[in-house]
């Protein structure tokens, strides 16, 4: 410990440099009264637990700095080991007698003991790799300790008072603490900040909204600022810790904090302030938002190169995606705003930047969102696609602009560490652990693959989450490369390491929801009750729903609305049909103001996501997926009818997590902590979490049902691709 702060900086909290104390002492006292000192031993000992110590550190610094596995490193140290014994060994050793000792039995135990000496060299790097140093000799201390008490059992050896004295003084500093992890999620419209407890419950939250620049007079044009994120950031960190009232001892036992965020991109200059997006030039306007549609052209030019990137992004780049955007940047933007701009960013990135003051990127936006190229054999930035669409300009000084390096996810670096800076600003220990940033919806399948499957025996590949909020992300693991039409992916290596991964999604999944009860003449009405009685408009609307089942007498609250039919497309279909143009259809609309319709109308709508949802399920089931449960996590797991109606529509098993549990923060969180270099270490430490769930099972009953609605959903999607395809002669798009 002394080494690793004196020469390589290494900072730990107080409670850590205390345990140590009685580990150490506790230790020394019962070495000493169980074995025989002298000076020339003492001085061996003392020698040798130096350079045992030196060994250890490096062991831990060289996996950080190369960031490579412990096997790697061990395959290259362990040649050089033998090379240095090879010339010490004559020294030491008589080898000109060596021909008497060179019988099968003597080489039988050689060969044993280098067997051994592997398994035990690579559990040293192994625990030294994935804790440290100090870590690997606590568990040594607790080694020794055990070699003394069973080494009595055995021997049958009683243990003096001062022995027993110093075991119950070692376990001392051995009892466990309270630790801390911080989850931080951007959302589209507000910052959220949940600290969780070494068993990952929530125990402090914040949120905080956050602004949007939208004029009427750019209807698809969508900002916002860095500046203001980060501030909205360190606001509901403070405020968390102090809503929980942390003290300084316990601030010292924050491991650490994990950042995700939408995949809005942010643009920055050579000082890292700001640069505008907006053609007003105002520098406060830095990021283009997610949902901004303004590259619209520039993304058909991007599908109609048929470059080899679109492959992985199923067929067609979405116009949501930061290529279209940059390429708009450069046409759009006055000359030198673009040559200003020196650093662009996926969101989740930068806020990693800010929390490190590190330029490195993450697979998981760089993949997903700027099409770096990653697969089992290759990975890197794609100059041949950059200069198609005249921005080779971003790939100048080896792709500074957009990452020089580009790590993957939950790997091991040195730089993952709170700068003075940032923990200044977040009230914050310096030094705390900064997790790979992800993207919000990546956060929430992390979080919900936490949740304990409802069927046994289930692996990743078997869990299809739907991250539902705003928009929805349809997010699927799988073995192999698995390719479906309109859907993006398969990505390599962007959330589970050595993982394929499949994003589906609606644009507009809540915000359709939001937008048919907003527009209906009732909502005023529904606004008022929900406040008179102190509840949300969704239990209003549950519960008018519920009444007018009873009043019809009917088996199922679904079939309230057999008469009306619509779409969610008001944000055109991102998968699977990947077209931004198409608009939304409605069908069996009535002179019918009440709160009643308003009900039915939102019934509507909610069966709309679900069969939306199916037309995404059976996309990805038909090119080689196989889901046999649904996870529902974010805003829209907290609506039970949505829930239950998914279930009903795609015939299969859908949970939720408990309701204290958000699982884009848990995904945030655990981001925060994890390191992992394969999908096993990942799916092992989700099944520690296991956090509850509730099950809602499919209703047989309405297969058919819902089999019919399903079909006139995809006939109004038909209608309405028709009816643009057949006008388009009149209408300029």
């Amino acid at each position: 410990m002394f080494i690793s702060w004196m020469f390589f900086k290494a900072h730990y909290p107080l409670p850590i440099v205390l345990s140590f104390l009685p580990v150490f002492i506790g230790t020394l006292i019962s070495t000493y009264y169980d074995l025989q000192f002298n000076m020339f031993g003492l001085f061996c000992a003392v020698v040798s637990m130096f350079f045992t110590a030196i060994y250890q550190i490096l062991v831990e610094h060289y996996q950080k700095v190369y960031n490579c596995d412990s096997l790697q490193l061990l395959f290259y140290q362990a040649p050089l080991s033998g090379l240095l014994l090879l010339i010490i060994v004559p020294f030491f050793e008589p080898i000109s007698n060596l021909d008497k000792f060179m019988n099968f039995e003597t080489i039988t135990l050689i060969l044993l003991c280098g067997f051994v000496a592997f398994f035990v060299n690579f559990s040293v790097f192994w625990v030294i790799g994935n804790l440290s140093a100090v870590a690997y000799n606590m568990i040594g201390h607790s080694k020794t300790l055990l070699i003394i008490f069973i080494g009595s059992f055995i021997f049958h050896e009683p243990l003096n008072q001062r022995q027993v004295f110093g075991l119950c003084f070692t376990m001392l500093g051995m009892t466990p603490s309270p630790s801390y992890t911080i989850g931080v999620d951007v959302g589209t419209g507000s910052v959220r900040c949940m600290i969780f407890d070494e068993k990952w419950a929530p125990v402090a939250q914040c949120q905080k909204p956050i602004r949007t620049f939208h004029s009427s007079s750019a209807p698809l044009e969508y900002e916002q600022s860095s500046e203001d994120i980060w501030e909205a950031i360190c606001y509901c960190v403070r405020k968390s810790l102090e809503d929980k009232a942390f003290t300084s001892e316990e601030l010292k036992r924050i491991r650490s904090i994990g950042f995700d965020a939408t995949c809005s991109l942010v643009v920055i200059d050579e000082k890292y302030q700001p640069v505008s997006v907006s053609l007003s030039g105002s520098d406060e306007q830095n990021i283009i938002m997610w949902l901004d549609h303004r590259a619209h052209a520039e993304a058909s030019i991007i599908n109609s190169s048929s470059d080899e990137v679109l492959k992985n992004f199923g067929g067609k780049i979405s116009l949501e995606m930061q290529p279209g955007k940059l390429m708009w940047l450069k046409r759009h933007l006055p000359k030198e705003q673009w040559e200003r701009a020196r650093h662009f960013f996926d969101l989740p990135d930068y806020l990693h930047f800010r929390a490190t003051e590190q330029l490195d990127r993450s697979f998981c936006s760089s993949v997903c969102k700027l099409c770096y190229r990653s697969s089992v054999t290759t990975h890197g930035w794609d100059e041949k696609f950059w200069s198609k669409l005249d921005l080779d300009d971003l790939m100048a000084n080896k792709c500074e602009k957009l990452g020089q390096i580009v790590r993957k996810p939950f790997s091991n670096s040195a730089t993952d560490i709170l700068c003075q800076k940032a923990a200044n600003e977040l009230g914050l220990p310096q030094g705390i652990h900064v997790g790979s940033p992800l993207i919000d919806a990546y956060a929430g399948a992390l979080g919900g693959l936490a949740c304990k499957s409802p069927i046994p025996d289930t692996q990743l590949s078997d869990r299809l989450v739907i991250v539902a909020g705003t928009s929805s992300c349809f997010m699927a693991c799988s073995e192999k490369a698995v390719f479906v039409p309109g859907v993006w992916g398969p990505h390599y290596n962007v959330l589970i390491p050595n993982l394929w991964l499949s994003e589906g999604g609606q644009s507009a999944a809540g915000k359709s929801i939001d937008h048919v009860i907003q527009i209906h003449p009732a909502y005023n009405e529904l606004k008022e009750l929900a406040a008179k009685y102190d509840t949300s408009i969704f239990d209003v609307l549950n519960e008018v729903l519920t009444s007018l089942q009873k009043k019809y007498k009917l088996g199922n609250i679904s079939f309230l609305s057999g008469d009306l039919h619509m779409t969610i497309d008001f944000h055109g279909n991102r998968s699977p049909l990947a077209d931004a143009e198409l608009g939304a259809s409605i069908t069996g609309l009535r002179f019918d103001t009440s709160l009643n319709n308003l009900a039915i109308q939102y019934l509507a709508v909610l069966q709309a996501v679900a069969y939306d949802s199916r037309h995404i399920i059976e996309a990805m089931t038909n090119a080689g997926h196989h889901f046999r449960v649904v996870q529902i996590c974010g805003g829209l797991a907290r609506i039970p009818l949505l829930t239950q109606i998914i279930a009903d529509v795609a015939q299969m098993p859908v949970y939720v997590s408990d309701p204290n549990i958000d699982c884009v923060l848990l995904g945030s969180a655990i981001s925060g902590q994890l390191v992992a270099e394969d999908a096993q270490q990942v799916q092992d430490l989700l099944n520690g979490i296991a956090c509850p769930i509730e099950t809602f099972m499919p209703d047989s009953k309405m297969t058919d049902f819902h089999k019919d609605k399903y079909e006139i959903y995809r006939l109004l999607q038909k209608t309405e691709i028709d009816s643009r395809q057949r006008m388009s002669k009149y209408c300029q798009s």
